[in-house]
């Protein structure tokens, strides 16, 4: 479809993961926008610069990457905003950079129209910290809209405030199908070295810190797991050892893989039957988006933001937070949803109920 003619639109975002590339991709190439990241290299991603060559865009950026830190109320962004001169600024969250964008458009009387994403799962919107709540409320009625990865908190944004679009945190399918594909002989040779080829690999992404509950995984797992299964845990952090210690105690077949990225935690999705993501508090939770475009059948607790892209024993579970059981009867259940592992590794089915196309056009016409 060819470029909204007409409208300018700035946008304002902290800096692309892997799992935004896709999104921000699409912006570019559908509306008349420059889109500023705070700094280059603002959060510390390993393959940035592989990142940064995915991008249909050349992005500006608001601070230098020299500067010590960044300044939370800066007037920076009042410079650019007088400089491009939009007709729309998409913004993020409802910190400083919105109320700063807010203050802009009030004081200087300027016409354009505010737009902010919110991230939040339901969990986190009810009963998030009160500063959260309380920047919320102050930054709502000055915006126009405000896009939410949660259906379930778009729908309570509708009721409270009359302002609420969707859209999800998930890649375009078919470049992703295209890259998990071409990794297919990497995947091989995993599975070749940890000798996966017959067993049914259980799995988490992420980083092992106490919010994502991961002790809760590993007791269900001991409980529902066969011989041929395989607990997998990608990710590092302050929990590790004592996930090891728990999972050495409860004799699980675990692999602690470390942190990967790219390529070479792609590969694994391919490995991966079910991905499991038991979380106290998660905003979304990417994972589930790229697990079920490789085919993993994907459990999630009910704080994931992540849990509207589940449907319940089609593509995955939903399971109360807490629950040891539920969660081992879930892990159970998805075993029937998952693929049998054949001899030799092929690409699995598409396990993603929601198409990126069309979730990005009706957000293009909404705004």
């Amino acid at each position: 479809m060819d470029i909204e003619k007409g409208r300018k639109y700035v946008v304002f975002h902290p800096t692309i993961a892997t799992y935004r590339i896709d999104f921000f991709n699409s912006l570019a190439k559908r509306l008349n926008c420059t889109i500023y990241l705070l700094m280059r290299k603002f959060v510390n991603f390993r393959d940035y610069d592989s990142i940064e060559k995915q991008f249909a865009f050349v992005p500006g950026y608001v601070f230098d990457e020299g500067d010590e830190r960044i300044r939370a109320f800066s007037f920076r962004y009042w410079k650019i905003l007088d400089k491009e001169d939009p007709d729309v600024v998409l913004t993020f969250e409802f910190g400083s950079c919105p109320m700063m964008i807010i203050l802009h458009k009030l004081l200087k009387r300027k016409k354009y129209k505010i737009i902010t994403t919110c991230d939040d799962s339901p969990d986190i919107y009810l009963r998030g910290r009160l500063r959260h709540r309380i920047c919320r409320m102050l930054c709502l009625p000055f915006l126009d809209d405000v896009i939410y990865s949660s259906d379930e908190v778009c729908e309570l944004s509708r009721k409270q405030y009359g302002k609420g679009l969707y859209f999800p945190i998930i890649r375009n399918g078919e470049n992703a199908r295209n890259k998990l594909s071409s990794l297919l002989p990497l995947s091989e040779s995993i599975a070749s070295e940890y000798g996966l080829s017959s067993k049914c690999v259980i799995g988490f992404v992420g980083r092992l810190a106490p919010e994502k509950n991961i002790g809760e995984l590993i007791e269900a797992f001991s409980i529902s797991a066969g011989e041929s299964d395989c607990l997998v845990l990608i990710g590092d952090g302050p929990e590790r050892q004592n996930l090891e210690s728990l999972a050495k105690q409860n004799n699980t077949n675990a692999l602690f893989l470390g942190r990967l990225e790219g390529d070479d935690l792609y590969a694994w999705y391919n490995l991966i039957d079910i991905l499991v993501l038991p979380s106290k508090s998660e905003a979304f939770g990417a994972v589930t988006n790229e697990a079920l475009l490789a085919g993993c059948v994907v459990i999630v607790s009910d704080r994931c933001g992540s849990k509207c892209l589940i449907r319940n024993g089609i593509n995955g579970y939903v399971y109360p937070f807490g629950s040891v059981s539920a969660l081992s009867d879930a892990i159970l259940e998805s075993k029937s949803l998952a693929l049998d592992r054949r001899d030799k590794l092929s690409l699995k089915k598409d396990m993603m109920m929601d198409d990126y196309d069309s979730l990005f056009n009706a957000l293009i016409k909404a705004i």
